[in-house]
């Protein structure tokens, strides 16, 4: 849980004191900023390659309460108080380099800080973007405006109800606000998931359509060309050869309508996929396979009533004409 703490809040400790007795609370930490959230980026330099390092400000107990990996190194102590900081992999890969040991960089307010350990690459950011240089500070988030709590599993609604009732006690004129880091990262996909409903919902409208439509023609073709069928099976003609010969104009539109449709949605599709850093590769048989999809869906629905109009009795069939 994130909890957003009021500029003038002036009860911090005692929050975390309150929160502290219950026993869901596994954990507790403050920082001025925190993943989703970056308030403090600075610039800075390796010899001639300048970059842009996010920084979050924290307090101790960081790395526990949030599940953050320490690769190497250690966590921050006491005596580390506005010294040291860590780093995650991109930051000692744009840095170049090869190990912390006895590294220092120039970001921060307190100017040069000792680089004590390594973090993993986790994301503190959408996946529209790719994971940038980190570094955690260690000032004690004496100015911290976020306060998460690691909660053990349970009911949620009331682990969140009594948490609520020890802010009111303590600050009852100030609102509650929180949210939950799933639920946080979870939002800023909001906008792909409405398109992802919008292009089921469009899609499935689209394919009842289209099949009543092919549907209507095949019962128009089938009507108009009785005598045909009928005199091609007293000639001997096969089931299967009227099938086919029903079929093979429906054929022809779809692999026409493939070869167009192919080229376009793999266009759109990568220019869509550019707004992330992360995505999978539109491979040759994403395309082949909603092919034979679209492919089955018609041979179904013309099938059916070409499948009639091939097994009728060509002698009812010529009598009724």
């Amino acid at each position: 849980m994130r909890i957003n703490i009021p500029y003038e809040f002036k009860q911090t400790d005692v929050l975390r004191q309150e929160l502290g007795k219950f026993s869901f609370v596994e954990n507790t930490t403050l920082s001025s900023g925190c993943p989703g959230m970056i308030n403090h980026r600075f610039g800075t330099s390796e010899g001639d390659h300048d970059f842009t390092v996010n920084c979050i400000y924290v307090g101790d107990k960081y790395l526990n309460t949030m599940g953050i990996e320490l690769l190497d190194g250690r966590d921050f102590l006491e005596g580390d108080l506005n010294k040291a900081c860590l780093m995650n992999e991109e930051a000692i890969k744009q840095y170049g380099w090869e190990n912390f040991e006895g590294k220092r960089c120039n970001i921060g307010k307190e100017g040069e800080l000792e680089v004590i350990g390594i973090i993993n690459d986790f994301k503190f950011a959408s996946y529209h973007q790719s994971i940038e240089p980190l570094a955690l500070i260690y000032d004690g988030a004496g100015y911290g405006n976020v306060l998460s709590v690691r909660l053990n599993a349970g009911n949620k609604e009331e682990q969140t109800n009594q948490i609520m009732k020890v802010w009111k006690s303590l600050s009852p004129d100030e609102p509650f606000s929180f949210v939950f880091y799933d639920d946080f990262f979870q939002s800023f996909y909001t906008r792909e998931e409405s398109l992802a409903s919008s292009i089921t919902f469009f899609s499935l409208i689209a394919i009842v359509l289209t099949c009543m439509g092919i549907l209507g023609q095949i019962f128009m073709i089938c009507f108009t060309r009785v005598k045909e069928i009928s005199i091609r099976k007293i000639n001997g003609a096969r089931v299967s050869e009227v099938l086919l010969l029903l079929n093979s104009d429906f054929l022809k539109w779809f692999v026409l309508a493939f070869l167009v449709a192919t080229p376009v949605s793999w266009f759109i599709m990568r220019d869509w996929l550019k707004n992330f850093a992360y995505k999978i590769n539109l491979d040759w048989w994403i395309f082949a396979l909603a092919g034979l999809v679209a492919l089955f869906i018609i041979l179904v629905t013309v099938s059916w009533q070409s499948w009639r109009a091939a097994t009728r009795n060509p002698a009812d069939a010529l009598r009724h004409e």
